[in-house]
């Protein structure tokens, strides 16, 4: 004698509640994998931008006081920049020297070396009259991310010093 009284789930209905449910399931973590791969290359992006930034505020700081380089026409990868104080009675001689080494972008300035920004693929000077020419590009230490800007910065001028 069959009951039909009974009440509860067949195999059939059973099934498609699992069936859905995976479906569900892989949807949700598709979108969760997205959100965590896109937030690590935004965040790369913007390691990239702040190391770009940052070598050239220093670089620029430093060209913007300078009154002589070693820098030419032709793209180099480092350069030297000589200056002499403003307002300085005792005229002291200051020299600067930025380099790439092994990514990172280095600042030797009085014997001590800073590194300026990590993640530096490549960097170019060249010189035109008064005016530096700098292409700074940074990975921001993830593959497939870069960031590449190019300023031009003014020596300052060549006049005598004003305080006599």
């Amino acid at each position: 004698m069959i009951r039909t009284d009974q009440s509860g789930f067949t195999l059939v209905e059973f099934l498609v509640a699992i069936a859905i449910t995976g479906m569900i399931a892989v949807v949700l973590t598709a979108s969760i994998v997205q959100v965590v791969q896109g937030s690590g290359k935004t965040s790369a992006q913007l390691t990239a931008l702040y190391d770009v930034e940052n070598a050239a505020r220093y670089i620029s700081r430093d060209v913007r006081m300078a009154r002589d380089t070693n820098a030419g026409a032709s793209p180099r990868d480092n350069i030297t920049l000589e200056w002499t104080d403003w307002y300085d009675v005792a005229n002291q001689d200051h020299e600067c020297e930025y380099y790439l080494s092994g990514g990172e972008l280095k600042r030797e300035y009085n014997g001590d070396t800073t590194t300026v920004a990590q993640y530096i693929s490549e960097i170019s000077f060249t010189r035109d009259g008064r005016f530096i020419t700098v292409t700074v590009a940074s990975t921001g230490g993830r593959a497939g991310v870069s960031e590449q800007r190019t300023y031009q910065i003014q020596m300052r001028p060549m006049v005598e010093n004003p305080v006599q």
